[in-house]
């Protein structure tokens, strides 16, 4: 059954049969991933042929490709194991509805060392069995089956009696052929058996006289010899080191230098090996205990003191690291590091963000070998085989020597008859037990998956790629190494830029771990779980010791204590880029991820909404260009009206218009303190207001600034009229905003006057201008890998803009008759859908693809197969003729008003769904006009029965201010108790006199002087805050006391 089928029983898990309810919502679960099924069958046919169309210019070049690469965290780390591929399944599709040929691949780390870890803890829980019981073969059955459940963690094994660390044990050698003993320190007394010489410090003159002699082991009685190297701290201890080259990493530097025999004690189990006598097959801590007795008897045990020490522990077994000697095989380094730190200093590799390349600096800068073997089962065996022959020792080969590579066991017998001379039927071949390290596997990954090492047309195509997405945490382990292969291999970078995402963590910071309950399953987000469920998946599916179960479970009901409730894929996808911030790890709480769910649904409401006012005989306009130009034309039908910007004098009702009294003494009051429209000097704004206005010469005389300005125009000549600089050049250098307001407002008087209701209106415009802004901040989002940016551009658009503003200030248009003025509402309602969801779609691919495919199609237009091959909305046709400042300036205005009514209903106590009488007071004309124009907006969204633009103080009402130059005024009277409400504003004021009280005592302390500077000003800020809500307040107490007189 494939992951998108259903399978419909009538019966549940238990067996108990399931309600109709069950039966029912499986149905249409199956209904709509059969229709998925079908539509994706329909994508994958015509994805290649029904790439977005480009302009003539751009079809004459090659596509431009993208390639993406990904390792998937599903086995590289524990925890939400959807994380990492939703930023680059985001960057491929985005590149791909920007008409690129686009390929992601995303791989898979096998995780060799947890994977083989997980499996033996699970045999030998489960069965008793270790893996030698089941053998190469069988074992690498079981691991592939136990791929598919991801890593588990382990507890930490231990010796049947706790073992003690953090001590070291001092005891003697006795010197040979004198009575003199020897004393030497260490941390792990069972590595004696292993000593071949006891070091000191050159410069010791306390064992200056033993140099050259040698000591006699108090167990084996073999001989060793007493050196000196510079190695030695001749502070620490006693100043005398034993010597274990087979078990010590310094030890091993030391045997080099002194060409020291090297005796490996343990088996791999960690038992000692035959020839130790009665330790031989001990374990090694109880082997610690009994040979500490032993050394006690024979009197050579000296004294235990406390010592601090690093113990190492396996990050994957939790077992205590044993350094063992093993011949390794390794890869040089050192070139293919200076290559690589060349590449990202000349900028042919990209490290996104920059601060990572200290990193990648420091790690090839110090750079050793690459051990690249592993004594594991689990993995890509080593292709390297050990060969012998009858006459092999009489060939006098040495051992290393008898090595040879190859793809095949013939391939490598093959090479051996060449190499040595010999006839294959004689070639005896051992292969090499050991696998390659997991990031050798990986390093091939790029170029691997094009079909590589044959020349195919993937990696024609496809190689190198553009972009690697990958964690932090590996920036080392595998992006260097793919570095180091590409270039080593293929003469090439495997990609251009290398993008480091956040890792994730839960929303305690802390790193996910079984042992902790704190790892999160997607699907569990994606459908929702009980918090028995994820009990019961601790014990079944779980290696943890009884104890760490319980733990987890208590750490499960802390963070989930109702469970885990269903997101949805969407919500997910949309949270973990919402989350995404480069560099920085996430910590993931599953409440904001249930946010986003209801982002889901709040965007699938509104847009089932809005496509019910989209219906027939509704038609979009074909083209955005359309839309353009009505809202720079304010609407076709004025062809007898002259632009503002664009010449002669416009006569009749509409120059009756423009002359509004209100107008006039706007621009009278700018021209008070300028000496033309636009600054000191005239312009071509100077000269097309005056063609407007010239009739008013004479009625001018009232208002003496507009009577000079008039007649002073008037004076130039027509040639010198045409010499002013042009419009572009004039009203940019109007710093005045409201004198744009003013052409603007002209404009839509006129308008008004010429077509009614049927132009676009400020909302309407303000609208197209929040588009524009997502469609800018998604691109650039897009471009610098900044997912947090678009993400939350993209919840602003949908939430903010378009549901909780714009869709209800046009309700009341939508809902009535057939009209100009409803037409331009659905034009723009039709284009913020169509962008949005295109815009969305990169991030919620399913809730897109289901509501686009219902969306009115423009006449002529062909509807895409699928979301996914619609063109990404592009940043420059939508800003260069969408985007204005005034437009989001004003409606900023009334959502102000908007906003301040509604605090000031809650500060009434005045439900929210009560409507109430509202006045707006202003004394500046040009807010009047544009709170006039947004009045029936306002209405709708503070809810009010009425809306009234006044320069007087109404009566029975509260004041609210907004701004400098605007009160909003509501009638109380009738709606709310006012002695109630009086007694509540009384307990506000004494709680806003005491908060200043005590942040004015604070600020006047002799220490406050040393208080940041940062602090001071937000301390600062907010005394100004309760001052003026303490205004406020006394204010509104004063209100209410004059209208209880009244």
């Amino acid at each position: 059954m494939s992951d998108l089928e259903v399978k419909n029983n009538a019966l549940n898990e238990d067996g108990t049969p399931k309600t109709a309810k069950q039966l029912e919502k499986e149905a249409k679960k199956a209904a709509k991933l059969a229709k998925f099924n079908e539509k994706q069958a329909k994508v994958a046919a015509t994805a290649d042929s029904k790439q977005p169309e480009k302009s003539k210019e751009n079809q004459k070049k090659p596509p431009k490709k993208e390639e993406v690469n990904t390792a998937h965290s599903m086995w590289r780390q524990p925890g939400i194991h959807g994380g990492k591929n939703r930023d680059s399944s985001s960057l491929s599709m985005g590149h791909r509805m920007k008409g690129r040929t686009t390929l992601w691949v995303p791989g898979c780390d096998h995780a060799g060392i947890a994977t083989q870890v997980v499996v033996e803890k699970k045999l030998k829980r489960e069965e008793n069995k270790s893996r030698h019981d089941l053998g190469r073969e069988e074992f690498v059955k079981r691991v592939e089956k136990r791929e598919l459940t991801g890593r588990t963690e382990l507890s930490v094994p231990g010796h049947p009696d706790k073992v003690v660390f953090g001590v070291l044990v001092q005891f003697a050698y006795p010197v040979k052929d004198s009575a003199e003993r020897l004393v030497v320190a260490t941390t792990r007394i069972e590595t004696m058996l292993g000593d071949t010489a006891v070091a000191v410090h050159p410069d010791d003159k306390r064992y200056q006289h033993l140099l050259g002699s040698s000591v006699v082991h108090p167990i084996t009685g073999a001989v060793l010899p007493i050196i000196a190297d510079a190695f030695v701290d001749m502070e620490f201890g006693t100043g005398a080191v034993k010597i274990t080259p087979a078990h010590d990493p310094n030890d091993y530097d030391v045997g080099k230098r002194h060409d020291l025999p090297f005796v490996n004690i343990l088996t791999d189990e960690g038992r000692i090996v035959e020839g130790f006598g009665e330790f031989s097959g001990q374990h090694r801590f109880e082997c610690r205990v009994k040979l500490t007795k032993k050394l006690e008897e024979l009197g050579f045990y000296v004294d235990t003191k406390d010592n601090p020490m690093v113990v190492p522990i396996c990050s994957r077994s939790k077992d205590i690291i044993e350094p063992l000697l093993k011949p390794q095989w390794y890869v040089k380094c050192d070139a293919m590091a200076e290559d690589a730190i060349a590449v990202v200093a000349s900028g042919e590799l990209e490290i996104i963000p920059k601060v990572h390349e200290k990193t990648w600096n420091h790690w090839m800068s110090g750079i050793r070998d690459w051990c690249i073997s592993r004594q594991l089962w689990w993995g890509h065996r080593i292709p390297a085989y050990y060969v012998t022959w009858p006459q092999a020792e009489q060939a006098g080969v040495d051992e290393a020597a008898r090595w040879v590579c190859g793809r095949s066991e013939a391939e490598a017998r093959k090479k051996a008859a060449t190499k040595f001379g010999v006839a294959e039927s004689e070639i005896s071949l051992v292969q090499d037990p050991d696998v390659l390290d997991t990031w050798y596997s990986s390093a091939l990954f790029p170029f691997s998956v094009m079909g590589w090492p044959e020349k195919t047309r993937d990696m024609e195509l496809f190689y190198p790629g553009t972009l690697l997405e990958t964690g932090h945490d590996i920036l080392f382990f595998w992006v260097a190494r793919m570095v180091f292969f590409g270039r080593k291999l293929l003469g090439k970078l495997p990609f251009k830029q290398v993008y480091l995402h956040a890792m994730v963590r839960d929303a305690h910071g802390r790193k996910m771990s079984k042992s902790l309950g704190n790892v999160i399953d997607p699907m569990d987000v994606i459908k929702g779980i009980t918090l028995e469920e994820l009990h019961l998946q601790l014990e079944e599916n779980s290696n943890l010791d009884p104890k760490e179960v319980e733990k987890a479970k208590m750490g499960q009901k802390s963070d989930y204590p109702k469970g885990i409730p269903e997101c949805g894929t969407d919500a997910l996808r949309f949270a973990l880029c919402a989350y995404t911030s480069q560099g920085r790890d996430i910590n993931l709480d599953v409440l904001r991820v249930n946010g986003y769910r209801n982002f889901c649904n709040k965007l699938w409401n509104a847009t089932k909404f809005a496509m019910m006012n989209l219906a027939t005989p509704f038609t979009p306009f074909s083209s955005l260009k359309e839309l353009h130009a009505m809202a720079r034309s304010q609407h076709g039908k004025m062809t007898k009206a002259s632009s503002l910007c664009n010449g002669p004098a416009v006569e009749g009702d509409v120059s009756a218009a423009l002359c509004d009294a209100r107008l006039l003494e706007l621009l009278d009051k700018h021209l008070s303190h300028s000496s033309y429209v636009c600054g000191y000097q005239p312009h071509q704004a100077d000269v097309r207001i005056f063609h407007l206005l010239r009739s008013q010469l004479e009625s001018s005389a009232q208002m003496p600034h507009l009577s000079r300005w008039l007649k002073h125009i008037a004076s130039y000549s027509d040639d010198e009229k045409k010499a002013f600089p042009d419009v572009a050049e004039s009203w940019a250098c109007c710093q005045d905003i409201k004198l744009r307001q003013w052409e603007l407002l002209c404009r839509d008087t006129r308008s008004k006057c010429a077509d009614g209701e049927g132009s676009l209106r400020i909302v309407d415009r303000w609208m197209l201008s929040q588009l524009a802004v997502a469609v800018r901040d998604c691109n650039a989002g897009f471009q610098d890998y900044n997912f947090q940016a678009a993400t939350s551009a993209l919840y602003s658009l949908w939430w903010y803009n378009i549901c909780d503003s714009y869709l209800e200030c046009i309700k009341p248009r939508l809902y009535g008759q057939p009209c100009a003025d409803r037409d331009a509402a659905q034009q723009v309602l039709w284009t913020c859908l169509h962008t949005g969801l295109r815009l969305i779609s990169p991030f919620m691919p399913f809730l897109s693809e289901e509501l686009f495919q219902r969306l009115p199609v423009p006449p002529g237009a062909v509807q895409p197969e699928s979301i996914c091959v619609a063109p990404y909305p592009d940043t420059e046709d939508v800003r260069a003729s969408s985007y204005d400042s005034l437009f989001q300036e004003q409606f900023k205005l009334g959502q102000k008003v908007i906003n301040e009514v509604r605090s000031a209903k809650a500060k009434y106590d005045i439900p929210n769904k009560s409507k109430i009488e509202l006045s707006l007071m202003s004394d500046n004309s040009s807010t009047q006009m544009v709170l006039e124009s947004l009045s029936r907006d306002i209405a709708t969204l503070a809810i009010a029965s009425s809306v009234t633009v006044t320069t007087e103080q109404p009566s029975g009402s509260v004041p609210t201010p907004v701004g400098g130059d605007c009160v909003a005024w509501l009638k109380l009277q009738g709606l709310v108790d006012l002695s109630k409400c009086e007694e509540r504003l009384q307990k506000k004021l004494a709680e806003c006199l005491n908060k200043s009280g005590a942040l004015t005592a604070d600020m006047a302390k002799d220490s406050y002087a040393k208080v940041p500077d940062d602090v001071k000003e937000k301390n600062s800020d907010r005394l100004k805050e309760l001052k003026a809500e303490e205004e406020q307040t006394r204010d509104a107490i004063q209100q209410l006391a004059a209208m209880k007189k009244e």
